[in-house]
């Protein structure tokens, strides 16, 4: 049975029965928790995101059990409630697995201790995300098969930069008025969906914008794409969509934030951008579009990269010296 935690972010602080019932359900799951661990005995626990370590502490502590905590954002290492979190959580796991230099300087300064973190990338299954071709993945997709499509792929937050995006489609368009811009992924935020039309037909590109929710076959979306882009303003963990779409002979640009030019090497793999910069993301478009012989490049060097650096074996390889490691210590 999956454990869910329901945490009413909104009402901490003003409504003292909703705060109790946040405390009920945390102890009933850990309490869950611990008779799982208590019956199965596992050598190892591999956990995911702040919420999941807070839970599993305190049962893989009683029955000492060593603790692998995966971070896969990049932590507000500022708020003194994450540096208390972190630096408490450091003094029980066994390793902590970033997945980019980015993540791990977030969890340096926050407080984690340097030598019980290693950087292991995501991997990219390079034999579901290889070159297709771009006809039949478009026409699976209902697809125009001669206009210009770009594409950006993930939940829809401004994090993920659309906005910024949508803006800079002003200047492709005109100069490529069959360009189009795909944008897939669920809503996160309620509204949020009609607010990146209004902006679309704000600046004149709502007949160029095409929304979809997330799909289910991605390497055969990103294989109907003319290029990716993933504007992130502020901050992102990695930006998996990029090598992704390297993986699938597709050209790509971000932006240089956090993990995003720990993929992209500018101008020998893709492209890379300042970020919340709408003019110079239209440039790199343009830039790709007029310039064919520069994007095959680009695309040939992308998939060795992911192929070499990316691949699922050497991810595979390196969580289990991690583990090695970590049961030495035991």
């Amino acid at each position: 049975k999956p454990i869910r935690m329901r945490w009413h972010n909104r009402y901490w602080g003003l409504n003292l029965f909703t705060c109790l019932y946040d405390v009920f359900l945390f102890m009933k799951n850990l309490f869950r928790l611990n008779k799982v661990i208590k019956s199965t005995k596992p050598d190892i626990i591999h956990t995911n995101t702040l919420e999941s370590i807070g839970l599993i502490i305190f049962p893989s502590v009683i029955h000492k059990i060593p603790i692998f905590w995966h971070v896969r954002i990049l932590l507000q290492y500022k708020s003194i409630t994450i540096r208390f979190y972190v630096k408490l959580i450091s003094l029980f796991v066994n390793r902590v697995i970033a997945i980019s230099r980015a993540v791990e300087q977030t969890l340096i300064k926050a407080g984690m201790k340097p030598d019980k973190i290693s950087v292991v990338y995501n991997p990219i299954d390079t034999e579901l995300f290889r070159p297709q071709n771009r006809a039949t993945c478009r026409k699976k997709f209902g697809l125009s098969k001669n206009s210009i499509i770009i594409g950006s792929l993930g939940r829809l937050t401004p994090d993920k930069g659309f906005e910024i995006l949508i803006r800079a489609m002003a200047s492709v368009v005109r100069q490529y008025p069959d360009t189009c811009l795909l944008i897939a992924g669920d809503e996160w935020i309620k509204g949020y969906r009609e607010k990146l039309s209004r902006t679309a037909e704000q600046i004149g590109v709502l007949s160029n914008l095409i929304l979809i929710n997330r799909q289910k076959k991605i390497a055969e979306l990103i294989s109907a794409l003319d290029v990716v882009v993933l504007a992130s303003p502020k901050k992102e963990g990695f930006g998996r969509v990029l090598a992704e779409a390297m993986a699938c002979g597709v050209p790509v640009i971000g932006t240089k934030v956090g993990g995003v030019p720990e993929i992209i090497t500018h101008g020998e793999n893709g492209l890379l951008v300042e970020p919340g910069d709408p003019r110079a993301l239209s440039e790199a478009i343009l830039k790709l579009l007029k310039n064919r012989t520069l994007t095959a490049e680009l695309v040939r060097n992308g998939r060795k990269v992911v192929q070499t650096k990316f691949s699922v074996e050497k991810h595979i390889n390196r969580i289990k010296l991690i583990y090695e490691d970590g049961l030495r210590m035991k």
